[in-house]
């Protein structure tokens, strides 16, 4: 399962009614054997998952690899809202085996490589 990444959310206040949101994620990431997974909630810790069971974005790599994970381009559809309404989106990652370490913006085994993760939120009106 995913697990919300330490406690970061990213608030989008609306200019606009009824806009979609573009979803540009950029992170680099490591560590797991086998699977890893990136995922958002619309609306909180509580929300609706964007992505499919595996996620917006999984991917199957060798144990220590280290490499970009994230959403290119993900154009989000929060519904009928008024101006001014803000949406919140939270931010998951996963792994298959929850035994291992799971390392953002650095190498899972050591830290002599530190990169800066970063969210770009676009509202493109309704």
């Amino acid at each position: 399962d995913q697990v919300m990444i330490a406690s970061p959310y990213w608030p989008v206040v609306l200019k606009q009614a009824n806009s979609k949101i573009l979803i540009q994620v950029y992170m680099s990431a490591g560590g797991w054997s086998s699977h890893g997974y990136f995922d958002i909630k619309r609306g909180g810790t509580s929300g609706t998952r964007l992505g499919a069971e595996d996620g917006m974005y999984g991917e199957h790599r060798t144990t220590g690899e280290y490499h970009l994970m994230g959403v290119p381009n993900w154009l989000d559809d929060p519904g009928t809202n008024a101006a001014g309404t803000t949406i919140t989106y939270v931010p998951y990652i996963g792994q298959w085996s929850s035994a291992e370490t799971f390392a953002i913006n650095n190498y899972y085994n050591n830290d002599n490589q530190n990169t800066v993760s970063k969210a770009i939120f676009t509202e493109i009106a309704g």
